[in-house]
């Protein structure tokens, strides 16, 4: 809302605002529809491991998928392992890849 009014101030002013953010955002502000691509603008690194993990998904066996992506409900942070839910350690995600089309 305050980008808006900021953004028409400065329109009204014949201003510029040195503005730079991800694509992402600004299909955002515009009301547009963001797609999964749009993560490639934002981190390429990781949107080509996520689409080569859900790549490898479709033509791999569970125990293959597992081997290669040992994939659980838990998240690094600063240093230290913690759950995403309880028990997060033991759940396996490969599934609900495996199951996407």
């Amino acid at each position: 809302k305050y980008f808006i009014v900021l953004d028409g101030l400065a329109l009204w002013f014949r201003q510029t605002l040195p503005l730079k953010l991800s694509r992402h955002v600004w299909k955002y502000f515009l009301g547009r529809e963001l797609c999964w691509a749009d993560l490639a603008f934002y981190n390429a690194d990781l949107y080509e491991g996520l689409r080569a993990m859900v790549n490898d998904a479709k033509w791999m066996t569970d125990s293959e998928f597992v081997e290669v992506y040992p994939c659980r409900f838990q998240v690094e942070v600063g240093g230290e392992l913690r759950e995403l839910c309880p028990g997060g350690k033991k759940k396996k995600k490969y599934t609900a890849l495996k199951n996407r089309k």
